[in-house]
Order: C-alpha cells, then structure tokens, then sequence
C-alpha cells in the first residue's frame, strides 16, 4: 500500500490526538501553544505598599514569584496573599521564615505568607515557589529562598487553602512601610 501525503488542507482541525504522533517526533515547543511558563510584565518596587498579580488561569498549578533587590523604608516582613474571585485572602495562612547570618530570626504569621524583614537597609533578592498541592480544597503550599542584606540568607514555607480557585496574587508587607527599592514579577504554569 503506497502512502499518500497529507497536507494541512486535508487535516480537520481538531481531529488529531496525541496517539496520532508518534512519541520520537521532535515537535519544537514554540510550535505548541499553551506550552511553558507565562511570564508577567516586572513591575518596580520603588514605592507604594502592594503589587497585584490579576487574571492567573484556573488552570493554573505553579507560581513562581521572582524579587530582585527588594526593600522596605523600614523593617517590615515582606507578605505574599493569594487570592480568588472574591478578593485576596488575609487569615488562614500557616507561614514561617527565618534569616541566617551573623545572627539569627524567625517569624511566623497566619495573614499572609510572611518573607522576614530585619532594618530599613536589608533588600531581598530571591525567589518564592507557591505550588498547588490539593486542588479539591484548593490548598496551595510555599517556600521561598534568597539573600538578605549582605550577610543573611532567607528561608521559609508556608500552606494555605483558599474558599475558591486560584486568581491573584499579591506582594505586600506586614506593617506601615512603603516599597523603595527593587522589581518584581511572576511566572507562573
């Protein structure tokens, strides 16, 4: 039997499955839509006192929070709140961070995944993983790693389950600060 080619003329849009392709055909990523990480657009962390990540996907499983040079004016915690389609969250988190360096400290909070802060001269560059780890109570886990000032490093983790689906996100922190260094943005997949 003699093969014909096929052309995409001749293909119904929709009708090919993944069982059709054969599993060593090197299909080029940027040919698929819908493939890798999306990226958000980096937004300074000069001043003000909260950055919104809108309109995540449902679908939606990992985000990835990307902080470079991070400061406050003062010695605030840094704050990540997740949110849904009524609005951020702020209790019901279970959250822990802690710096290590010359000394040491820890802090803990249950209105927001809390990135401990220690003076107004520390920057944080690092980054925070919030991973979706039950989507039937839409319970969402963190950790997040980096430097801290000169001779801190940060580290720390945290849970929480929303009252609905995944739709925001938010950088903010735990007091009356404002932001005046820095940028941001997200990944998410």
């Amino acid at each position: 039997m003699a093969l014909t080619k096929i052309q995409s003329l001749g293909i119904t849009d929709g009708t090919i499955v993944n069982a059709d392709i054969n599993a060593s055909a090197a299909i080029d990523s940027t040919k698929l839509s819908g493939v890798g990480f999306t990226s958000g657009t980096t937004v300074a962390t000069t001043s003000g006192t909260a950055f919104d990540f809108t309109g995540i996907p449902a679908t939606t499983k990992l985000i990835i929070l990307n902080l470079h040079e991070v400061s406050l004016s003062g010695g605030d915690n840094l704050y990540v709140q997740l949110g849904d389609s009524g609005g951020f969250e702020t209790s019901g988190y279970l959250s822990t961070s802690a710096y290590v360096g010359v000394s040491s400290s820890y802090t803990s909070a249950t209105d927001a995944l809390t990135i401990v802060g220690s003076s107004n001269t520390a920057v944080f560059s690092g980054l925070c993983f919030i991973s979706l780890v039950d989507i039937s109570t839409n319970t969402w886990v963190s950790n997040h790693t980096g430097k801290h000032a000169t001779n801190y490093i940060i580290l720390g983790g945290g849970s929480k389950s929303l009252s609905s689906t995944l739709t925001q996100v938010r950088l903010t922190k735990g007091g009356s600060d404002t932001f005046d260094a820095g940028k941001l943005n997200i990944l998410y997949i």
